[in-house]
């Protein structure tokens, strides 16, 4: 199967809010960033974030605990990606 460019149209639900934890596919990333198996995987994650900001993710939604997805961001680097 060959990959497609990002977009708001192949993104689809992937920029929804899940239904239990109302956590984002932006909330998801983040918090996967020290996740088991992410180990020297930072320049493909930043990829992941870049393409759903592109792709219209709102970084200002909050999940189900109140917190928007910058508010679990550990590593300073990510922080600085342009939104």
């Amino acid at each position: 199967m060959k990959s497609q460019p990002l977009s708001k149209e192949t993104v689809g639900g992937a920029l929804a809010q899940d239904r239990k934890s109302l956590s984002t596919a932006l909330h998801r990333a983040v918090t996967h960033t020290g996740a088991p198996g992410t180990k020297d995987k930072g320049e493909e994650i930043k990829a992941i974030l870049r393409a759903l900001i592109q792709s219209g993710a709102d970084i200002r939604i909050k999940n189900k605990m109140g917190k928007m997805p910058i508010e679990y961001v550990k590593d300073e680097e990510i922080k600085k990606i342009p939104t």
